[in-house]
């Protein structure tokens, strides 16, 4: 069984956001990131375990948590 998430994020700089977050998984077939509206990320998930869809969306918004940090210069 296949279990999917979306993950739709507010940011200031959604552009540069997307793109960081895209080059850490370069090789992940079941993760797409991308940049919508001029204001949102969205990230979609898909694993065969939940605990691993859970996981990888942990370690996703530790990742924007931290981009966001960057970019407002703390």
């Amino acid at each position: 069984m296949m279990v999917k998430a979306l993950l739709k994020t507010d940011s200031k700089n959604p552009e540069a956001l997307a793109k960081a977050l895209n080059a850490d998984n370069i090789s992940a077939d079941s993760l797409k990131v991308e940049c919508v509206g001029g204001r949102q990320v969205v990230t979609t998930v898909e694993s065969k375990s939940l605990s691993t869809l859970i996981s990888t969306l942990d370690d996703i918004v530790s990742c924007m948590q931290a981009g966001e940090k960057v970019m407002r210069g703390g």
